[in-house]
């Protein structure tokens, strides 16, 4: 496709009980399972709740011009409760 936008963006992914980060590519945030309420993702204070919303922010910030973005995934009783 001719006018596929291309994601440069760097995602980072912080582990919210390990404390652990990592690059994680796209292809396997795709993978995640999108449909689970007790696992939560945040970017800069907004909950993902899908794939397709996670390419929508991406998109947003790398227009913006920032090269990396951190997401914040943990169990929901964790986000709840402040970390």
């Amino acid at each position: 496709m001719a006018n596929e936008y291309v994601l440069t963006i760097r995602l980072r992914v912080l582990d919210g009980e390990t404390k652990e980060s990592r690059i994680c590519s796209l292809d396997e945030a795709r993978t995640w399972d999108w449909h689970n309420p007790e696992i939560w993702r945040m970017i800069s204070g907004w909950q993902i709740t899908s794939f397709k919303q996670l390419l929508f922010l991406l998109k947003e910030k790398q227009e913006k011009g920032i090269e990396e973005v951190e997401l914040l995934e943990a169990p929901r009783f964790m986000m709840l409760s402040g970390g």
